[in-house]
């Protein structure tokens, strides 16, 4: 399933956290204790032969001005999120030594607010996207904010957008009914991980010196939900586009980490995936 190391091109994997959101456990984890946990919004940096991918932008500072009117800003209390100017995608790159033009690729996971509006950095990146995903992302402002988006964080983007339509491409992969090789090298996979949005891809990056990382974005909040198949508490589930693949998620994302325990399975608001990264080396 998973290709040969000694097939891969050489890549760099960086990981950054965009921003903090406070929560209490027992509603990121359904049956967890009622206390207060710190989670981190991450996205990665992958550096390969001829540019730099990304796989999300996480939150950006613009998300403060976008929540400045009613209604937009019940996002400020339903998610409080704790953002910098440092912490800003370009920001971050820049001081990693990465220019904003050498971005030609950002893989969207999904457009939910977190997620989404530091693509604005990196105008000449293509933006890869699932075609479910991309769709459920357009439409009036207000109804899209019922949903979890934020229409003026993405709307206008001058990048070009290529949407992946997952049912149509490429084939089963593990556990998965279907993947995208998104290079043609083995390197980059996009599997489709439906519940949270519609169209939710995860990223499975394989890198050439044997490292396996599973990026699943909003699949699971944190490592517990898929591990003991234990959901967010039944307020948080409301959002979700889905409560049904949802569940069909986590077992599949379960059963994978049960088939390749030896995969680095990233959600993306996780604290205990963010410090296992940082005693990695690839985050700080």
């Amino acid at each position: 399933m998973l290709p040969d190391p000694g097939d891969l091109p050489e890549m760099e994997i960086r990981v950054f956290n965009s921003g903090w959101v406070p929560a209490n456990e027992k509603v990121v984890l359904s049956g967890g204790p009622s206390r207060s946990i710190r989670m981190p919004a991450l996205f990665a940096m992958f550096r390969r032969p001829g540019g730099v991918t990304l796989y999300d932008t996480g939150y950006n500072t613009s998300f403060y001005e976008a929540t400045r009117r009613f209604p937009y800003r019940i996002m400020r209390y339903i998610t409080p999120a704790e953002i910098s100017d440092e912490q800003n995608a370009g920001r971050q790159l820049e001081r990693a030594g990465v220019a904003a033009d050498e971005v030609d690729t950002i893989i969207l996971g999904h457009g939910h607010v977190d997620h989404v509006p530091g693509i604005w950095a990196f105008p000449r990146a293509k933006v890869v996207v699932s075609a479910s995903e991309w769709e459920a992302m357009q439409g009036p402002a207000l109804k899209l904010f019922t949903r979890g988006y934020l229409k003026s964080l993405y709307d206008g983007l001058p990048n070009e957008i290529e949407t992946i339509d997952l049912e149509d491409r490429g084939s089963t992969y593990g556990p998965f009914r279907r993947a995208a090789d998104l290079f043609g090298d083995g390197s980059m996979i996009l599997v489709p991980l439906p519940g949270h949005t519609a169209g939710q891809m995860g990223l499975l990056a394989n890198m050439a010196d044997g490292r396996r990382f599973f990026f699943i974005g909003d699949a699971a909040w944190v490592r517990e939900n898929y591990l003991d198949l234990r959901p967010p508490s039944v307020l948080a589930r409301t959002i979700l586009a889905s409560k049904t693949d949802y569940l069909k998620t986590l077992e599949t994302v379960r059963d994978f980490h049960l088939e390749r325990p030896e995969v680095i399975i990233v959600p993306a608001h996780c604290p205990a995936a963010w410090e296992e990264l940082k005693g990695m080396g690839v985050a700080e």
